[in-house]
């Protein structure tokens, strides 16, 4: 195998979602392909044309990125999530760190042209979050299938899922975001019976932010329904995701 040439810096491992899905997975597709990759190791610095850092952006991280690429080796920085709004003052100082990194490095990649929005004056790419097919386990997958098969053919229902991080309070993401959507199910269920199951890490939130509505509401923690009903050997990206990310490495390696 060749001398990696390409390092990811993951903010967690390789359970924490945006981890797995933007710096694991990723990895994972670009060695398929014939890349050399692996997580960053400070002894192998010489070897590296290219260190992405995956939603990492402490004062740390930050010289690591000048001196980098004082030394002709590529950066990028990937960023997820909207972390520029931060109501309280108090915590601007990680919003001026996360502007500090962005100017630190040659380029930025994200995930959705919202965010891509808030880049200015960088070179940017929206690179969609990898794709993490579950595999059902065989006795679930079988209950599934024999509760479909004895359903009443006129049974409708409008079913919901939302599944993601609980997000913080500040700045305000994950679950916070739910309620703005809970007034048009509300509506609809007075036409069409809609239920809505939230897959996510904080009961507590849930609680507090996804209430008051004419609807069934659900809530799953989803450690305990990852380890009941999933596991993450069989994993998927599309042709479409693997050439978006082949030709922005590319075009930061030259």
């Amino acid at each position: 195998m060749l001398s990696p040439t390409i390092a990811w810096k993951p903010v967690g491992h390789i359970n924490t979602p945006s981890s797995r899905l933007r710096c694991f997975l990723p990895c994972q597709y670009l060695r398929n392909r014939g890349w050399s990759c692996e997580l960053f190791n400070s002894k192998n610095i010489d070897r590296y044309q290219l260190v992405v850092f995956q939603k990492t952006y402490d004062e740390e991280n930050i010289a690591l990125a000048k001196s980098l690429k004082s030394r002709g080796i590529k950066t990028v920085f990937d960023l997820c999530d909207n972390l520029f709004v931060y109501p309280d003052t108090a915590d601007r100082q990680r919003e001026k760190l996360l502007q500090s990194m962005i100017d630190a490095v040659d380029a930025v990649s994200v995930s959705t042209p919202e965010v891509e929005k808030l880049i200015h004056s960088k070179n940017t790419r929206v690179i969609d979050d990898a794709i993490d097919e579950p595999q059902i386990n065989s006795l679930i997958n079988f209950c599934f299938k024999r509760k479909n098969y004895f359903r009443n053919s006129t049974e409708k229902q409008f079913k919901v899922v939302w599944y993601g991080s609980a997000g913080l309070e500040n700045p305000p993401y994950g679950i916070v975001d739910i309620p703005s959507v809970l007034p048009f199910l509300d509506k609809l269920h007075s036409i069409l019976p809609v239920s809505l199951t939230v897959i996510s890490s904080s009961e507590t939130l849930f609680k507090k932010y996804v209430n008051r509505v004419s609807f069934p509401v659900k809530y799953h923690n989803w450690k305990k329904l990852h380890s009941n009903i999933c596991s993450n050997n069989m994993t998927y990206a599309s042709s479409q995701l693997i050439s978006i990310l082949l030709q922005f490495v590319n075009q930061i390696i030259g």
